[in-house]
């Protein structure tokens, strides 16, 4: 992404004991240049943890907001940090404040075998909105509707309900949304299966 003036990509790799951990750099716009630690800065790095399906979007300072999917155990939950401009982590909570923890879960909603997958994010005003594909509401077949969270950029302060707020509930998978906003609205497309294809 275009965050200020230069740019900021976020890529995983397994350089931790064969996890998947998740990283990120800036690069200067003039000459390509890394602008944050060689090899870049560690997002999220949890022993025996794999971060997957990571999305982010400028912060408007030159910053990021980083969501991605975490397994942590029984279940698989999305999580956020911040980046500030220079590569430090933005929020003071203890929860993201550093590589080894998982940031700021985006709901409090947790049971076994629940996957939540596919985040995306976009700016509201001061705050983000994020929205990903997740299954608590047929864990047994693992269909997947859509829920969403609103949160703040400076500190990661959830907005809407705890359990996150259900975006698209209807029959089969709702996946893969893509968001945008304009003002202080915002639109989604998805892929959805209710009749039996995949229509968007």
């Amino acid at each position: 992404i275009k965050s200020g003036s230069d740019y900021i990509i976020i890529w995983t790799d397994d350089r931790s004991s064969e996890i998947q951990g998740l990283y990120a750099q800036k690069l200067n716009s003039a000459d390509g240049s890394s602008a944050w630690s060689a090899g870049g800065v560690a997002v999220t790095v949890v022993p025996g943890k794999n971060v997957t399906q990571a999305t982010l979007n400028p912060d408007g300072s030159g910053g990021a907001i980083i969501a991605c999917s975490i397994n942590v155990g029984t279940y698989t939950k999305v999580y956020a940090k911040g980046l500030n401009t220079n590569g430090a982590f933005s929020w003071n909570d203890v929860n993201a404040d550093k590589s080894t923890d998982y940031g700021i879960a985006l709901d409090t909603y947790s049971a076994n075998g629940l996957r939540q997958v596919t985040p995306t994010l976009t700016t509201v005003g001061s705050s983000i909105v994020a929205i990903w594909s997740d299954n608590r509401n047929n864990i047994a077949s693992d269909i997947y509707d859509i829920f969403g969270q609103k949160f703040a950029i400076a500190d990661g302060t959830l907005q809407w309900s705890p359990d996150g707020n259900a975006i698209i509930t209807a029959t089969a998978n709702q996946i893969t949304p893509t968001l945008t906003s304009f003002g202080d609205n915002c639109s989604l497309v998805w892929s959805d299966l209710r009749n039996g294809r995949i229509d968007s």
